[in-house]
Formats: C-alpha cells, structure tokens, sequence
C-alpha cells in the first residue's frame, strides 16, 4: 500500500517489530481495548532499562549529587524530564508512574527529597491543566505515593 512513497534507491523500510507494544526511540505504542469492540492507541514512554534486550548493559543516566555540577543543574532534571513525560505519556497513570520511578532513582543517588518535590510542585503550577485537572494538592499526593507506594 505504501511501497510508492519513497524511491527505493533513496529509502530502504525494514519491519523490526510488527507486536504491541511498539517502540520507536524513546516511545512505547500500545492499545487498549474496550467492550463492544472498541480500541485506541496510546503512548508511554519507552524505557530501555526495562527492555531484556539492554538488560546487560550498564546504563547510567542521571548524575550522583555529590558531582561537582551546580544544584540547579541537578535538580532540573526533575523538570526537564517531566516536561518530557507530559508530553510522552497520554495516560495519568503513565505519567505519574514515570515521575515516581525517577525520584526514587534520584533518591537513591543522594537527591534531596523536599528539593524534588518543590521542583515537581512548579512544574505542575506551571503545567496546569495538566491531564485536564488543577489541583496541585491532588497532583503532590499521587506524586507521593507513586515512589513511596503509601
């Protein structure tokens, strides 16, 4: 159907995967599928730590706090990497899910939990509506739970 979109000699089109999930740089396409037969697609991200594929690869990807880079620089991350999961994630759950797992890597490495938070805090009073809601008490609680799992 759409072999006569690209010249051969210019294009070559492999099919890698042809299963759901589908993953395509950092995004994990998937489906979900309703009663009566209905479907829609949505997005995630794709994180190649939990791929088996990587799964002998050493992947380091956030720096230790003690490095000698400056604290905002640090402590950006968090809202780099939120800016990048609102705009990956479709779902809340997936959003959340996300953000949880980052802090509880950061936290590991020697982040300061409260300085997280006040970053999240301003992303989502940055970001509002953010998954068509506004409260920002609601968005810190399910943020809280998300990487303390109470």
């Amino acid at each position: 159907m759409y072999k006569q979109i690209y010249p051969q000699q210019w294009l070559k089109l492999n099919l890698d995967q042809s299963t759901l999930p589908l993953h395509f740089l950092d995004v994990k396409i998937n489906i979900i599928k309703y009663a009566k037969g209905r479907s829609h697609f949505y997005t995630n991200v794709h994180d190649k730590k939990d791929d088996p594929k990587y799964a002998l690869l050493p992947l380091t990807r956030y720096p230790h706090n003690d490095t000698l880079m400056s604290s905002n620089t640090l402590y950006n991350i968090i809202l780099s990497q939120a800016h990048r999961y609102k705009g990956l994630c479709m779902r809340q759950v997936d959003f959340f899910s996300n953000l949880g797992k980052l802090i509880s890597t950061l936290l590991r490495k020697g982040y300061d939990e409260d300085q997280l938070l006040v970053k999240c805090k301003s992303f989502f009073k940055q970001s509002k509506p953010l998954y068509s809601c506004n409260d920002i008490g609601k968005f810190m609680k399910r943020l809280k739970v998300s990487y303390t799992g109470k």
